[in-house]
């Protein structure tokens, strides 16, 4: 499930910027200089209500008021400021700070950065953002800010839209904030290095929604590789309703469904039974006491060895948890769910010694309070006993995930555990907010992206729903048609003949941020994927592919990727 997205916005600092006259990007007291201003109170008298005091420099204002529980304080810093002599020092006691200003993108390839510094070190992200819903993130990068001054940057291509820049923090402390910047750049190339061998079809993987409750519905009418079990139905509490009682009607279904469809499984063990939860009576999403971990390990334990045990051979990996960094899902610590890692490995490796162990993956990998957790999560020696590293790539337009991954692996790499495969098990974005146009090729590029980037699998969330909803859009929008594809499923299935079994040579954008992936495909033609992020375009064939379209040596590209085929 994808809260996620919307979260994005409510745990960031808010920078924006405004156009100058001759149209160049601007921001008002980038350096937080002059005489700062007393923030008004917010007027909310509720015992929950945000507690902000202090002062803010010009041109900025804070956007916490609508949180519960925050208490944070601003003011002018003039002790070790980056530059001049002002810095904006926020001081947070509990919860996170958002300061806004308002901005005017022009259109292009730009590059926003900020100064920060953090007391005890934490987590701070930089966002590009879209200013109003969908809050499309154009770019972002995390890094862990500590007592010295680091620079954040970020680049990304925007439309000329309202937006603004983010900065994430994600724990409690100090942070300073100085000489933000933002400047258009000339050159928007970016080459990325595939993995060398044929793109197989486990690659292609898939997550449905709610599986047991349409009635008659079974399985995707689309092909795919690898099949993950999350919001499927078929947690933990579903299968074992009391301590040695099992339901496995539901996963036997499942996993014959898979075998019949040629599809290796994923099984997402997280959620905790009520019974054997360490909190039974606390609220949470699909249950109560279902996001805390296990009272007694071995109840842990256990299951896990009654499912390895019935499904030897036939379930491939096992993912420890769902995206553990949202309280809705989990409640626990992170060495607590590192615990759990290394359990649940003993006992898959001892039964089913072929099956393999996923770490669980956090809800997106670039917000400042994601990689937080995923950070105390390695820390506490989580990621060790997996034999495959799981992330959730949450990024609009797909083209974000380049950075996002990035910022993944520098983490990764940090714990020494860089080297183990990278999977992307669940992806997708939101119709409510994009159209079923843009889902489509938002799909496609995602497919092909993810490969270029050496994801081993991806997972889009979910075939059936209102979360890219692959299946088809119906006259009633609250209702969906799994028996047909819609446009994102076609998408799927047209991206996956292309990709199946070729190599893929190179991939990478040129200095007008057209991307252009090679591909040698399966019976040895040359070929071509080309699309812009930024819309329909003309683009002029290159002499040495040795193609002529129908209207000479140019094609017309957009959004979703056209392949471009060589003759034999």
């Amino acid at each position: 499930m994808k809260a996620n997205l919307r979260s994005l916005c409510l745990i960031s600092l808010l920078f924006t910027a405004l156009l100058s006259s001759a149209g160049a990007q601007s921001l008002i007291n980038p350096g937080f200089e002059q005489t700062y201003l007393p923030i008004a109170p917010t007027g909310n008298s509720a015992p929950d209500a945000a507690r902000i005091t202090g002062s803010i420099a010009p041109g900025w204002s804070d956007n916490t008021d609508w949180a519960k529980n925050v208490i944070l304080a601003y003011g002018p810093d003039t002790n070790r400021p980056h530059s001049g002599v002002t810095c904006q020092r926020i001081t947070v006691t509990h919860g996170f700070a958002q300061v806004t200003q308002g901005m005017q993108f022009s259109a292009g390839r730009i590059q926003a950065s900020v100064w920060v510094r953090a007391e005890p070190a934490q987590w701070v992200s930089l966002t590009v953002r879209l200013a109003g819903a969908p809050y499309t993130a154009y770019g972002a990068r995390p890094i862990k800010a500590g007592p010295k001054w680091t620079r954040i940057r970020v680049e990304c291509t925007v439309p000329a839209t309202s937006g603004g820049l983010y900065v994430n923090t994600s724990g409690i402390g100090t942070v300073w904030l100085d000489d933000v910047g933002i400047a258009a750049v000339t050159s928007a190339a970016q080459n990325l290095s595939p993995p060398a061998g044929a793109i197989p079809r486990s690659y292609f993987g898939m997550n449905v929604n709610n599986m047991h409750v349409a009635p008659g519905f079974q399985w995707p009418v689309l092909d795919f590789g690898t099949y993950r079990s999350w919001d499927s139905g078929v947690i933990w509490p579903a299968i074992e309703t009391a301590r040695g009682v099992y339901d496995w009607s539901s996963l036997d279904k499942d996993v014959a469904q898979a075998q019949a469809h040629h599809a290796q499984f994923v099984f997402t063990l997280g959620q905790t039974p009520t019974w054997a939860s360490s909190r039974p009576n606390e609220p949470a999403v699909y249950g109560k006491g279902y996001g805390a971990p296990p009272a007694n390990l071995s109840d842990w334990k256990d299951f896990v060895r009654e499912v390895a045990t019935r499904y030897k051979g036939r379930i491939a990996v096992y993912e420890v948890w769902n995206e553990p960094d949202i309280a809705i899902f989990y409640t626990g610590t992170p060495a607590q769910l590192a615990a759990l890692e290394t359990a649940a490995a003993e006992v898959v490796h001892h039964t089913d010694p072929k099956a393999l162990i996923a770490a669980p993956a956090v809800s997106g990998g670039r917000a400042a309070s994601q990689l937080r957790f995923l950070d105390d999560y390695l820390a506490a020696g989580g990621g060790r006993h997996a034999d495959v590293l799981a992330y959730h790539g949450y990024v609009y337009p797909a083209e974000e995930e380049v950075q996002a991954v990035q910022s993944y692996r520098d983490l990764l790499k940090s714990h020494g555990v860089s080297d183990k495969p990278l999977w992307n098990t669940e992806t997708g974005t939101e119709l409510a907010t994009v159209s079923e146009t843009e889902t489509a090729a938002f799909v496609s590029r995602e497919l092909i992206l993810d490969w270029a980037l050496g994801l081993g699998r991806i997972c889009i969330y979910a075939y059936n729903g209102s979360f890219t909803g692959l299946d088809a859009p119906t006259a009633d929008p609250k209702k969906r048609d799994p028996s047909r594809l819609g446009p994102s499923g076609i998408a799927y299935a047209q991206t996956m003949r292309w990709l199946i079994g070729a190599k893929m040579l190179s991939c990478a954008s040129d200095a007008h941020g057209i991307w252009i992936c090679a591909l040698r495909r399966p019976d040895g033609t040359a070929a071509w994927l080309v699309w812009n992020p930024a819309g329909p375009s003309t683009f002029r064939l290159p002499l040495a592919w040795k193609v002529r379209s129908r209207t000479g040596g140019s094609i017309s590209i957009g959004i979703q990727p056209v392949l471009v085929t060589r003759p034999k």
